[in-house]
């Protein structure tokens, strides 16, 4: 959205939950959580099924950083370690 607030557009499209998403410092990049790989068993919010994922700001090219069983909630943007999404 614009900073007027004005120009809404939806980045993801999912009945999952996403949340705590986290702009790049360079503004390319949104890093969120989500259970959006979750298959079965209980919806819990920001529970062990949350991973880590990232996204161009547009909404696209969305990949999948974390893979296990601890919960990764609180996304944050270091200088290293983040290959860019292209």
């Amino acid at each position: 959205m614009d900073a007027d607030g004005s120009n809404v557009h939806r980045l993801t499209r999912t009945r999952q939950l996403e949340t705590n998403p986290i702009w790049s410092p360079d503004g390319r990049l949104i890093a969120f959580t989500s259970d959006r790989h979750r298959r079965r068993g209980t919806r819990e919010r920001l529970g062990p099924d949350f991973e880590l994922y990232v996204m161009r700001a547009d909404g696209t090219r969305i990949r999948r950083l974390t893979r296990n069983t601890v919960p990764d909630v609180y996304p944050d943007w270091q200088a290293v370690g983040i290959r860019p999404v292209r």
